[in-house]
């Protein structure tokens, strides 16, 4: 079985068991490849816009048997997600691409988003404030010194208008008892001044 970084395993961690998954923006496939060898989810579908990135997913994917599990396709964002997905994975893309992405849609109050921004993540908590989103849940990761948000949303709310505050840290992750959370308040607070 392939070992996860802190980051993708974090976000594993995030996909409620049994999910039915789509990896938008796959890469190296290597969440998806773990999300079917340790039985945690399906995988409907993992994506990337570029044929590159489908290459190394692919080559993964074929070295360690999974072929008939992991369908690729090249696509560009939500379009052509299969039916029955329940959870769209949108991880290691800057902050203004997640926005971007989720513009262009479709997006369904049926389906549970994961979110994890690169770069941004006050740009992007914004956004989804301002065009309905709910952030459900959100959580961090830590790899060295950085911090990496996690958010869970849903579309289909009311726009929300939030202080500029909670574009740096929101009510979710201020509730979230995460562990990372003081030490990302505080560069957050940092960063700010």
């Amino acid at each position: 079985m392939i070992v996860l970084s802190p980051r993708l395993a974090r976000i594993a961690d995030m996909v409620a068991p049994g999910a039915r998954v789509c990896d938008i923006g796959t890469d190296h496939a290597r969440l998806p490849v773990w999300l079917v060898q340790s039985g945690h989810a399906e995988v409907l579908a993992a994506t990337d816009l570029s044929p590159l990135p489908l290459m190394r997913a692919r080559r993964l994917i074929a070295r360690c048997g999974l072929e008939d599990k992991i369908p690729l396709r090249q696509t560009d964002g939500l379009r052509d997600l299969p039916a029955g997905a329940d959870t769209v994975l949108l991880c290691g893309m800057g902050g203004d691409t997640l926005c971007d992405i989720l513009k262009k849609g479709p997006v369904s109050p049926d389906i549970l988003y994961i979110l994890q921004p690169m770069t941004h993540a006050e740009r992007l908590r914004r956004f989804l404030y301002e065009n309905g989103f709910a952030i459900v849940q959100e959580a961090l990761a830590r790899e060295d010194a950085r911090f990496y948000p996690i958010l869970i949303v849903r579309a289909g709310q009311a726009p929300q208008a939030e202080p500029a505050a909670r574009w740096y840290i929101s009510r979710a992750l201020e509730t979230s008892g995460d562990p990372h959370y003081p030490a990302y308040r505080m560069a957050q607070t940092h960063r700010l001044e």
